[in-house]
């Protein structure tokens, strides 16, 4: 299996928080920005127990059968404390792989992604929608920009793989 690693998180890290926080360093949560430097070569399963600081940022959601299927990592942006990197695995018939993605943790309840229509709160929460929508976009090609696979990058290699439909 793929091992998510220290070095994979950092540099998951360093593309986020600058766009997530687009005014420079002071910008990011000081409680953030060790996730920015993590020490290399670890997985980083092995490693939270031993940073405190780093392991309050995380949680580790847990396969039904076991093991770990995604790590959470709370990281927020400059408009919205709730954005999460999202460190997913997916097991791929060409082998296990860790996805990235953001979770914007930004639908209105557990039933509905909206709110119901005429909402006092409905126009605010839409435009809150379209703001994290942008920066989880802006994010994400930058992953895919930088090396790191995303559910999208990982279709647009299944469908060149498969070449074109006849």
């Amino acid at each position: 299996m793929h091992r998510l690693t220290t070095d994979l998180i950092s540099q998951a890290c360093r593309v986020f928080l600058p766009l997530a926080y687009p005014g420079g360093e002071a910008a990011i949560p000081a409680r953030k920005r060790p996730l920015l430097d993590l020490p290399p070569g670890q997985a980083i399963l092995a490693y939270l127990p031993t940073d405190p600081a780093v392991r309050e940022c995380c949680q580790i959601v847990s396969a039904k059968t076991g093991g770990v299927r995604s790590l959470l990592i709370r990281l927020g942006c400059a408009h919205y404390p709730h954005l999460k990197l999202k460190a997913q695995l997916v097991h791929h018939d060409q082998g296990d792989l860790w996805l990235f993605s953001v979770d914007t943790h930004d639908a209105f309840s557990a039933t509905s992604f909206l709110p119901p229509p005429g909402h006092p709160d409905g126009a605010r929460w839409a435009e809150l929608q379209t703001a994290n929508a942008s920066v989880k976009g802006r994010i994400e090609a930058a992953w895919e920009q930088a090396g790191l696979m995303t559910f999208n990058g990982l279709l647009r290699r299944d469908l060149d793989q498969a070449g074109p439909s006849s």
